[in-house]
């Protein structure tokens, strides 16, 4: 059963945002972790009113190994 309550996330420490996304930068993966948890349950409310992401999967965790953002855990957020 998915519930109908949004989700907060947890702050980041950088954000990046597309035109269907964004992307919260978190400093550890525990906290990336409960964002993406998050994520995923927002999502889910989202795509019962219809809403899609593309090629985009919220709820995404991957570790940034280059650029601005190396180091730091990286989390689609819808």
């Amino acid at each position: 059963m998915t519930s109908t309550e949004w989700r907060p996330y947890p702050r980041p420490v950088k954000t990046q945002v597309g035109i269907k996304c964004e992307w919260g930068y978190y400093a550890d993966e525990a906290t990336a972790r409960a964002c993406a948890d998050a994520a995923r349950s927002n999502a889910a409310i989202l795509a019962a009113e219809g809403y899609d992401w593309g090629y985009q999967v919220p709820g995404a965790v991957t570790l940034t190994a280059e650029g601005q953002f190396a180091g730091l855990w990286r989390v689609t957020i819808p």
